[in-house]
């Protein structure tokens, strides 16, 4: 079955598409969570005293091996490749970083044709988007961009790969109404 998690947030849900276990198995469990004292912002992995690697190894925090170990190639932004949240939930995985579409297409493909059984790739501008703008004309507006994005792939993906796309969360419009 396919279920979501709660609480439905981008670091809980990317962890456990990765790791197949809800958040309270994998140890990710909300976008701040308090670690020892400290409030941990997990997408950016810092407290108040700033990066936190450190202090608060990813490690420490989720050490379920993703993809159940298997170091599928992951095509991600390249700024995300070195990050916290990235050793919590893709560690020991390897990785193509991208800086635009195009290289995230050009990779996605190059892996496959490659021969790589299978490619995961991570794209935000949605999310980031919907968080940002709400579920209005912008959105609407990157919704087309990544329907492009999804037509440029099966334009160009081998004949007989599946191409599975998923979402990390939902959102919901709350108009003014923001409390």
């Amino acid at each position: 079955p396919i279920t979501t998690v709660a609480p439905s947030t981008t670091a809980t849900a990317l962890t456990s598409i990765t790791t197949g276990l809800p958040p309270g198995a994998h140890g990710v469990i909300g976008y701040r969570m308090n670690v020892n004292g400290e409030v941990l912002n997990v997408l950016r992995w810092s407290t108040l005293a700033g990066d936190a690697r450190e202090t608060i190894p990813p490690a420490k925090v989720q050490a379920i091996a993703p993809f159940e170990g298997q170091r599928p190639a992951i095509v991600t932004r390249a700024e995300f490749v070195t990050s916290g949240f990235t050793g919590a939930h893709l560690e020991d995985t390897r990785f193509a970083g991208y800086r635009k579409l195009g290289t995230l297409t050009a990779e996605v493909v190059r892996l496959v044709r490659g021969g790589e059984p299978f490619v995961y790739a991570y794209y935000e501008g949605l999310d980031k988007v919907s968080h940002e703008y709400g579920l209005r004309e912008v959105y609407d507006e990157e919704l087309h961009w990544v329907d492009h994005l999804v037509e440029r792939l099966l334009a160009r993906l081998p004949a007989g790969t599946a191409l599975v796309i998923t979402a990390d969360h939902g959102q919901v419009e709350t108009g003014d109404n923001v409390r």
